[in-house]
């Protein structure tokens, strides 16, 4: 964002360019004869260029901030990675000691924890689209 000094001095330069032609008349009427007609030129080609100074310094500074942002959102440390969520439920399957999927279902079944871990437990889709779960019983 700009600041609010070089907001202020756009608007002024602004207004300046954009009023220049009532400001040479009413200069002209006020002074009469003592009006100089090259000096008013030279004050509304003053306004134009402070116009475009200060419109090129704005860019400059909002480029300035949007460099200064990018780098800063490339020097972001990633901290959580896509296949987090896969190496957690192989972590968990070495912890509970089971080599694959439904090895650790029927272990999990076992131990009467089943409702405990449902991502573990994907609905089983019939040719009707109804979804149903098998229970295993201890041995």
């Amino acid at each position: 964002m700009l600041e609010k000094s070089q907001q202020q001095l756009l608007r002024v330069a602004m207004l300046k360019q954009r009023y220049a032609h009532i400001i040479v008349k009413s200069q002209q009427q006020v002074l009469g004869d003592a009006y100089d007609e090259e000096e008013m030129k030279k004050k509304a080609a003053l306004w134009d260029k402070q116009l475009q100074e200060q419109k090129d310094n704005s860019k400059r500074k909002r480029d300035e901030d949007r460099k200064a942002a990018r780098i800063a959102i490339e020097s972001i440390k990633r901290t959580v990675s896509f296949g987090d969520d896969l190496q957690a439920e192989r972590d968990f399957l070495t912890i509970i000691g089971c080599r694959s999927r439904c090895a650790a279902l029927v272990r999990i079944a076992i131990m009467g924890e089943v409702e405990a871990y449902p991502a573990l437990l994907p609905p089983l889709q019939s040719e009707e689209g109804f979804s149903f779960r098998f229970e295993v019983s201890a041995l």
